[in-house]
Order: C-alpha cells, then structure tokens, then sequence
C-alpha cells in the first residue's frame, strides 16, 4: 500500500494494529520522531496527529485518544524512520496545518515541496487528489474549490529538497578513485626522470640519461597485472645505462637486476608472480 505517489525507489513501511476496544498504547515496528512521522487510518479514516494519537518512549509508542475498537482496521504508514545519527536540518518529513473558512483556496506554505507531487494533502481527513482537488506552485498551495469553513487542512510535505548528483569535470577523476582493476588499464601518469627514482606501478617514465646511468627501483610490492614503461627519451641508454633494480621481486625469472643499454628502446613490465616476477611483454 502506497498514500500519495508511488516511490519509485524503496516503499513507505506499513503495521496493521489489532483493536481490542481496551488498549490505547501500542508498539511501534519502527521508532520514530514524532508524531507526524507516520498517517494513521481508523476506520479507512485519517487521524489527525497529536489529537487522535501521539508517540511515547522515545518514539517506539503509538497512544490513542480513546481505545480503537474491536474489529475496526487500524493501519499506520511511517514516512519515516528515526535516524540514529545526525542530520541534515531540512530532510525530515514535515507537517502543516490550516482551518478553510469557505472562500479562500490559495494558501502559503512554510515549507515547499520541490515537485508536486512531493505533498500529501487532507481535508478533514480525506485525502485530496493532486491536480483534481489541488495544486501547488513554488510555496502556494492552490485549492480548485474553497475548502468549507472550519475545515482542518492537513499538508504533508515528503519532498522538500533535490538531492544533486554531482558529475565529475573532464580530467578531474585520478587513479586513486578507481578500482585497483580499472586502474590498471588505465593510461598512467607520464614522468621525465634523469636521476634515480622508485618507480609506481601504472606509470610511464620517460628517462633521461644524457648526463648519467639512471636507475629507477621497482616497487617493494606489486600484484598481478601491474604494468610499468620505460622509456630511452634521448637515445642515450648505449652510452649511460638505465637499470632497472629488481628491489627483491625476479625480472624474467632471474634474481638480477635488468640492464637496459640498447640505444631508444621502450618498454613495458608487467608483474605476474612472486615465481616468474617482473616480465617484459612489449617493446
């Protein structure tokens, strides 16, 4: 059962109570924060809150004015549940109430809803039907007829603010905010290095042995698929080596450090196992 729109994610929870024409306190499935947290209806009839019921005990309790009586059906809609942590002052479900007086059919509303659809409103406890019976315009609640006089307008507002979906500017996602998968198939940061470094799995080095042999160390510790390139930038590695310390995991199956002195080549290593280690896979 759904009052109002039907939401399109999750649903309103419902409890059934059992009148026994005696009991006038119940508990509650779901605590709650007051009372206008939740629509009751007795009879198919809309109680109105803080008059016909109020919550207890930390919002765990409903009490009713008088007994609910045998047989009659009692149902309570939550609308929401008690949060246990702070929050967000604006978020709740809220509650207004006005009296018709048999001519007036705009009135302002405290609290707006964004949509709406976002509002639930009662008249003497029948539920009005949106854009039959009411509309509502920015903070104007509109009526097609002038509510009777001495009429109690209930107004519940479900939707009060847009929940924004930020989207990421262009370029501005790095590699740390993606899976470890992803991350890896993903173009790394680019680097001109000249003098020795500790490689990082996922990068690109340009390196730079112009003035002197580089050595760049691969990383302490690597799982499979992690991939690193290196690159001669000027064709200087046959007269200043670059070396690639293997820093305790085997390159090509050997517990050496790999040698690299063949003038503008490029390369990738990609890391398979503590067995096979570091392994050349593209040139």
């Amino acid at each position: 059962m759904y009052i109002g729109r039907d939401p399109i994610y999750g649903a309103y929870d419902v409890q059934v109570l059992t009148p026994d024409s005696s009991t006038v306190t119940f508990t509650l499935d779901y605590a709650v924060g007051s009372a206008a947290s939740l629509m009751v209806f007795y009879g198919g009839v809309y109680q109105i809150p803080n008059v016909a019921y109020s919550v207890s005990g930390g919002g765990i309790s409903i009490t009713f004015s008088e007994a609910p009586v045998t047989g009659t059906t009692l149902i309570l809609v939550y609308l929401g549940h008690q949060l246990t942590v702070a929050r967000t002052a604006g978020q709740e479900t809220t509650t207004e109430t006005f009296t018709g007086n048999g001519s007036t059919t705009n009135f302002t509303l405290a609290d707006p809803p964004v949509i709406n659809s976002g509002v639930i409103v009662f008249i003497d406890g029948i539920q009005q039907q949106l854009t039959t019976n009411f509309d509502v315009v920015g903070t104007t609640l509109s009526f097609t007829s002038a509510p009777d006089s001495g009429s109690q307008i209930d107004v519940y507002t479900l939707v009060k603010e847009k929940v924004d979906i930020s989207v990421p500017s262009n370029g501005s996602v790095s590699r740390t905010k993606l899976s470890t998968a992803l991350s890896r198939s993903v173009a790394g940061a680019y680097s001109i290095v000249s003098g020795n470094t500790t490689a990082t799995a996922g990068s690109y080095y340009f390196v730079d042995t112009t003035s002197a042999p580089v050595t760049i160390t691969l990383p302490a510790s690597a799982v499979l698929g992690d991939t690193i390139r290196f690159i001669d930038l000027s064709g200087t590695f046959d007269t200043n080596n670059l070396t690639v310390a293997r820093n305790s995991h085997k390159i090509q199956r050997d517990t050496s450090d790999l040698t690299v002195n063949t003038e503008g080549a490029a390369f990738d290593l990609i890391y398979s196992n503590t067995t096979n280690g570091w392994l050349i896979f593209s040139v």
